[in-house]
């Protein structure tokens, strides 16, 4: 039942992955969705792919799997959000969709090597400062510039 390169129900999708209109429009989508969530299926169909397969092809394109990409969005929002210190880390927390605050502490430090009240006092801290004391942690990857 496999259609050939291009032929899927109208859909053009390469060897290599998603078309970059289909990742921007799953990115979009993900943005849009951040304190509800997404589910696979429901980002796949976002382009007319089957789950399985959209998953291979947006790795493929991207370089991370669907789930990596939203849990990266979801950051990114939180360090916007964590900016304003009237806001908790509770709320920010969840306004990114996260369930419970240590759910969110752990990804934030997984993705950014600090815990968001370290990133919040960071913040605080004079600009050109920041990026000489900025290292990363061990084995954390810099997420900014991916999307």
């Amino acid at each position: 039942m496999f259609m050939a390169e291009g032929e899927r129900g109208g859909v053009t999708v390469s060897g290599r992955g998603l078309a970059a209109w289909q990742v921007r429009r799953v990115m979009i989508h993900m943005s849009n969705r951040l304190e509800e969530g997404i589910s696979l299926a429901e980002a796949s169909a976002e382009v007319g792919l089957s789950p399985a397969y959209f998953c291979t092809a947006f790795r493929l394109a991207t370089g991370r799997t669907p789930f990596a990409a939203f849990s990266a969005l979801r950051i990114e929002r939180a360090r916007q959000l964590l900016t304003d210190p009237t806001v908790s880390i509770t709320d920010v927390s969840l306004a990114v969709g996260f369930q419970t605050p240590s759910a969110f502490a752990n990804t934030f430090r997984r993705l950014t090597g600090m815990t968001p009240s370290q990133f919040r006092k960071f913040q605080a801290v004079d600009p050109s400062l920041r990026a000489a004391v900025y290292t990363g942690g061990p084995g954390v990857r810099d997420e900014r510039a991916a999307i």
